[in-house]
């Protein structure tokens, strides 16, 4: 019996992972924000707080991301990380 060819984007939905893992035109949800308070001020004034919607426009480093209709490039370091949930309706959506 063969197994049925899946692509590894039906495991991706719902998952939390770093916001530098996901791919170009995913959206997520960001779910939790860790860092010095001045980062995470910094990041909330350009429209990133948990809760957030966003979607990758462009992976690497700086990404670009696409948040409440304006795009953001974003190079976070070491002292600073960003969990998002794939959002499983609007994955590959592209806008």
């Amino acid at each position: 019996m063969i197994a049925p060819a899946f692509t590894d984007d039906i495991f991706r939905f719902g998952e939390v992972v770093p916001l530098e893992m996901l791919r170009a035109n995913e959206r997520a949800c960001i779910v939790e924000m860790v860092g010095d308070s001045k980062q995470m001020h910094r990041l909330e004034e350009m429209g990133l707080r948990e809760g957030s919607s966003i979607r990758m426009v462009r992976p690497g480093r700086p990404c670009l991301l696409a948040i409440d209709g304006k795009r953001i490039s974003l190079r976070l370091d070491e002292a600073a990380d960003i969990l998002v949930e794939i959002d499983a309706n609007r994955a590959r959506a592209a806008v």
